[in-house]
């Protein structure tokens, strides 16, 4: 072992870059191999960054070896602790393989399970988040006895109260610190906020595959990339024209780019699916409802020094913008319909838009929509959909969980500052174990039989 190549010493490292017990053995099996791996920041930096997602992006150790062997003893710990209150529940729920492994009356299902709860409780902490994940991901809804379904079921339902709680601390610091008193601030937190909604509504099953840091990446990342084609865009097409173009002509350029050559569009088809109000899948399938697909184009055009603002007609949401002093005009307020291909409008067009659905014009209409009122029609949206979903009795899964996250944040949205800040702190402390009829079902441990959602 002494003697092997850097080549091989790697390829050892990379088959165990996922248990880093197994490297510190290795480090003791020689002197050589000692020095070669015991102070060798960089390989335990990869272990520990490979481990822990969460933390490693949210702090830096001193020392990735020490805290690696820290962090692991207390995931040990916490792991017992989990298993502890599974096996408790299983004999709560009378669950055993070969006589009965689904429930379906039982009076705990869709309450707060109170067992153990100052137990449950330490695993609710944002330490752990990591752990959970690779818990729930070992003991999937497959696996092929009760106590491990059972094991999957709690520490994916400990993890959607931590990502939860985590979403309502997100969106205290981000009302709190009111970062709207410009155009662009505004809409950065416009941004921010649309990402958060990604985040609450993630199902379990999106949990387990990435964190919510993974979701602001991936939003940010996708905006980043539309935004790079434009910039080339625009500077080919200035370029050509020697000189700087007005800003309508840069903004039909950025519409042909997210329309044309992203093929971005309207989600005629299925627009009462809620999907249609998250950032994160409209950039994926590339349809939208008129206000996230505003979002979108609002987010892509703050990146190329672009700045326009969402504008929210009755029943429908567009973009305006002040064109400048240039060859297209006097400085006029323009508008883009971006649901009906970025067809751009005057004010009579919008007050038309109006007269649709029968409501009287106000040119208070015009008005642009701070970051947290977009929040407000995305929320009532959202509440729209998820109703209309559970009324017409919808096979998507997690339904009400999903109305149950948009709704809670949605209320404190609504509050006082004064109101919302304690709430927010009560809330994410005191975040209940409830035993979910829907998770259950996704993990096969509750039967077809109709049981109450929540109490």
């Amino acid at each position: 072992m002494d003697n092997i190549s850097n080549d091989v010493f790697n390829l050892i490292l990379d088959y165990l870059v996922n248990d880093g017990i197994a490297v510190g053995r290795l480090a003791l099996c020689s002197s050589t191999l000692y020095k070669r791996i015991h102070d060798n920041e960089t390989i335990w930096e990869k272990l520990y960054k490979t481990r822990w997602t969460w933390s490693s992006r949210s702090q830096v150790p001193e020392s990735y070896r020490e805290d690696y062997f820290q962090r692991h003893s207390l995931d040990t710990s916490m792991s017992k602790t989990l298993h502890e209150i599974t096996e408790e529940l299983q004999r709560i729920l009378d669950l055993e393989d070969g006589r009965k492994t689904t429930v379906a009356d039982d009076p705990h299902i869709g309450k707060s399970w109170d067992g153990h709860a100052s137990r449950s409780a330490t695993l609710m902490h944002r330490n752990y988040t990591d752990m959970l994940r690779q818990e729930a991901r070992e003991n999937h809804p497959e696996s092929p006895t009760v106590f491990r379904r059972l094991l999957g079921f709690l520490a994916c339902r400990c993890l959607q109260n931590i990502e939860f709680g985590e979403c309502l601390l997100d969106w205290k610091d981000l009302t709190f610190e009111d970062l709207s008193q410009t155009t662009e601030a505004n809409l950065i937190l416009m941004e921010k906020y649309s990402i958060l909604i990604c985040q609450i509504q993630q199902s379990p099953e999106q949990q387990l595959v990435s964190d919510r840091y993974g979701i602001a990446d991936s939003v940010s990342k996708g905006l980043d990339e539309i935004a790079d084609d434009c910039r080339n865009r625009i500077e080919e097409a200035e370029i050509l024209a020697g000189k700087p173009m007005p800003i309508a002509d840069k903004l039909l350029i950025v519409k042909d780019v997210i329309v044309k050559e992203h093929e971005f569009a309207g989600n005629t088809e299925n627009y009462y699916d809620y999907r249609n109000s998250l950032l994160d899948h409209v950039l994926e399938t590339k349809k939208g409802i008129p206000i996230t697909l505003c979002i979108l184009f609002a987010c892509v055009c703050r990146r190329v020094n672009l700045f326009t603002y969402l504008v929210g007609l009755p029943g429908h949401v567009v973009l305006g913008f002040q064109a400048d002093d240039g060859e297209r005009g006097t400085g006029e307020t323009l508008y883009l319909d971006v649901f009906r291909t970025g067809r751009v409008l005057s004010e009579r067009d919008c007050q038309a838009i109006c007269a649709s659905y029968g409501v009287p014009w106000n040119v208070q209409f015009l008005r642009p929509l701070t970051a947290h009122q977009v929040l407000d029609r995305t929320f009532n949206n959202l509440s729209n959909c998820h109703l209309q979903g559970m009324a017409n009795q919808s096979t998507s899964p997690f339904r009400s969980e999903l109305f149950f996250r948009q709704r809670a944040l949605s209320s404190i949205h609504r509050q006082p500052k004064s109101i919302a800040g304690p709430l927010v702190e009560r809330i994410t402390h005191d975040l209940p174990l409830t035993l979910s009829p829907e998770l259950l079902r996704h993990y096969g441990l509750l039967s077809d039989d109709p049981v109450p959602i929540y109490n």
